[in-house]
């Protein structure tokens, strides 16, 4: 059977970062994204958890914040158990195998390196006029593609 989802949303709270017992590294947050819209016309959304592992969770973890728009790709996971009342219960995860964040990181003007004239190795012609950088959009979040890890 195939077990592939593909996902877009944001992430509903901050990422958490958890060390298992054999030293991986695990990130978990919740991803809402739109289901469509509802007979009444209001947009349907859905909430689901998310599990990145190894080196995908480092840099979900160190990268990601509540309310960043992400793609994520992995299999769905349904997680049984049984309430303290005997009753019996699942969650529904999304294990994820990929991360590509939307946005892109916020960059002020001073983060931007201007270049100094007295290292470049020649001589600048001056008839030749260099727009400065620009500085990058106010919406701006980092632009990362995680590694893979093969499970």
């Amino acid at each position: 059977m195939l077990n592939v989802i593909a996902l877009v949303g944001r992430l509903t709270r901050e990422p958490q970062l958890f060390k298992t017992n054999s030293g991986n590294n695990i990130t978990k947050f919740a991803l809402a994204f739109n289901q469509g819209k509802n007979p009444d016309g209001t947009e349907d959304t859905g909430f689901i958890e998310v599990t990145t592992f190894d080196k995908t969770a480092d840099i979900c973890g160190e990268w990601l914040s509540k309310g960043d728009k992400i793609a994520v790709t992995g299999r769905i996971y349904q997680k049984k158990f049984i309430r303290q009342d005997g009753s019996r219960g699942s969650n529904i995860e999304l294990m994820a195998s990929g991360v590509e964040f939307i946005d892109i990181l916020k960059q002020s003007e001073d983060e931007v390196e201007e270049p100094n004239e007295e290292e470049l190795p020649f001589d600048p012609d001056p008839e030749v006029k260099v727009e400065a950088p620009k500085a990058a959009p106010q919406n701006a979040k980092p632009v990362a593609k995680p590694t893979r890890s093969r499970r």
